[in-house]
Parts: structure tokens; sequence; C-alpha cells
């Protein structure tokens, strides 16, 4: 059976897993449960598993801090005074998170959780980073306007900025199966559009874009290998599946309720994805599926004080195997608080 993990904070959850093998379908349900970690007024912007310390990392712009809490959903410690805190990325033994509202890219050493040399300065809202080809790359000047991209050096923290690379409310992910390339999204467009970047010289070049049928796209995300982009948009109620080649859909589609606001992929195995909703009423808002395959072997529904669904937009994680699942979203209990659960997928 599938075993819920998380606790301290009352909240309704129904859970249902399938598993689908050797032509057999096994169904297993959980009974309603108490469940979820109240991290208080914070805001919400990303989250991220560190699977060598078991830790996952909410970082929380209202609150200028980053949470840790453990594979269970315990909170385990704070940092605090992060300002603005957004996008985080882990390379090396160390936890970047960027200060939105600082202009500077936060330390930690993720063993011990002490916050190293800040990197960068003068940085105007940065806010997404990812690592590639070495670098670290984050998103400046500007949230849902025209945003550009600018690497940051690991050692010395200088930054340089290319105002070639320049997108609507961008947003960018990397895997490390294509590991000199950056995958953007224009997010909050209706159309979407999305870019496939070559940055093996140190400067972007778009090698492939397209226009999608994705209605404002809430997060791209990239598989391990490098082979498959998956969106989190709004409208239509799926999520498609695109090829990282050529950026048109490969044929594969995640069943979805209204509205598409997240999604996630494991990064060791065969792989899985893990899909989510926001804004609809009583309905399975959290899937799990095997990467490339449409049927969910884990659901779960989470609602907010109001009865509607709320995973946030990036508001899923997955440990490297896909076994443990993460999903943050509107407390079901104080509102405008920001709720935490784990979940353990079999």
């Amino acid at each position: 059976m599938s075993k819920l993990i998380s606790r301290m904070v009352v909240g309704s959850l129904v859970c249902s897993a399938a598993l689908v093998t050797a032509g057999t379908r096994h169904t297993v349900a959980a009974a309603t449960t108490p469940v979820g970690t109240d991290l208080g007024a914070i805001g919400f912007t990303a989250m991220i598993v560190d699977n060598a310390n078991h830790h996952v990392f909410v970082s929380g712009p209202t609150g200028n801090r980053v949470d840790v809490l453990d594979f269970s959903g315990n909170l385990m410690s704070t940092i605090n005074d992060v300002y603005g805190a957004a996008g985080m990325v882990i390379n090396n033994g160390m936890l970047y998170v960027a200060e939105s509202t600082a202009g500077r890219i936060a330390r930690i050493h993720l063993k011990t959780l002490v916050r190293a040399r800040d990197l960068g300065s003068g940085l105007v809202d940065p806010y997404w980073l990812a690592v590639t080809d070495g670098r670290l790359w984050v998103t400046v000047n500007g949230l849902n306007t025209y945003a550009e991209l600018e690497s940051v050096n690991f050692t010395s923290g200088a930054g340089t900025l290319f105002s070639n690379a320049s997108y609507y409310g961008l947003d960018i992910a990397t895997s490390p199966g294509d590991p000199n390339t950056i995958f953007a999204a224009e997010d909050g467009l209706s159309p979407g559009s999305v870019f496939r970047l070559n940055v093996s010289t140190g400067t972007p070049v778009v090698t492939t874009s397209t226009y999608t049928n994705q209605e404002n796209i809430e997060q791209i995300v990239v598989s391990a290998d490098g082979k498959r982009v998956l969106l989190a948009s709004g409208a239509p109620y799926y999520f498609q599946e695109l090829s990282a080649t050529t950026l048109q859909p490969d044929g594969v589609i995640y069943p979805a309720q209204p509205y598409p606001s997240a999604v996630a992929v494991s990064s060791k195995g065969a792989g899985r994805v893990a899909t989510g909703e926001s804004g609809g009423w009583y309905t399975d808002d959290i899937q799990v599926s095997p990467l490339g395959t449409p049927a969910p072997i884990f659901t779960a529904t989470t609602l907010n004080a109001s009865g509607t669904e709320n995973v946030d937009p990036h508001g899923l994680a997955l440990n490297n195997y896909g076994t443990a699942l993460f999903v943050v979203g509107d407390s079901p209990v104080v509102a405008g608080d920001t709720e935490l659960w784990a979940f353990s997928v079999s």
C-alpha cells in the first residue's frame, strides 16, 4: 500500500494508487488522513530535494528564508535572512538560492546547513537558477516581463549578462543528459513559447524554438536523460510531453484536471513524472506516472480552506528514484500559510 509519511497539521487528503504489471491491474486506496506541515505565511517560490542528506528545501520570499525539512515532512531547520528567497539549484555540495530582493545568490553547505560567502552583487531581480556546462545561470531584470539570462562564475561571483537572451516571464530548466543546453519557456503567455539554447561556447544561442498549444505556462522541466520536455500550463487540461530535440509533441499526454500548475521528474532509474493542478474542485490534483507512460501509479488530493485544489506552481518535487513525493500548496487550515505534504510512492 502507498504509505503516507507526513504529519503535523490537520488537513484532508484522499489517496489512491494503481499499479499495472504484466497485464494485471492492482488498485490501492488509503483512508482520509491528517497530513501536512504548516510553514507559516512565508510565501513560496521553489522546492528542491537533496537526496544525499535526505533534506527538502523550500524557499519563502515573503519570510526571507529557506526552510529545511526531512523526507517525512518534518521541519528540521530554517535558514534566515535569505532576502526574497526564489529559485534554487544544487551543485557540488552546495545549495544556491537567488535572493531576488538583495541582488545576489546565497550559498549554503548541504551537510552543515551553514551559509558560505554569497555570490554576485548588483543582480537585478535574480530569480530562477540552473547549472549546465559548468556554469551557474540566473534569470535577471524582470519577472513576468522580458527577463534575461546571466551567467555567474562559481569562484569569483562575476556575472556576464546576455541581452540577446531576453524572454517574457523567463523560466529555465536543464538536464544532466544534455549538459550544453538550457531549455526556456515564456510563462504566462497564450500560447506559450519554448526555446532550446546551446551554451557550449558560454553564450546562449537558440537552436530550436516553437509556439506550443500550452496557455499560461507555469513551469518547464526536462527528464534526466535530456530527451523529454514537460510543461505545466493552465490549459489545456493535460500535460503534454515534447521531444527535447525538436520541441514538438512526442505523442505522450499525461492525464490531468483543471488547472495544471506544477510538474517534476525523478533523476534515477527508469524515471517517474509527477503532475499537479490548482484551482479545480474536489478531484485528484496530484498524480505520479512512469516516465513515458500516461497511467498514474499514485494519485492524491489536497484541498485548501475553500475546498479547491492548490498545488502551487513549482510546488512538486520527487526524490531521485521517484519513491518520495513532496507537494507545496496553501494550508487547508490557515489561509495564507504555506503547507508541505510528503508522500511515499510505491
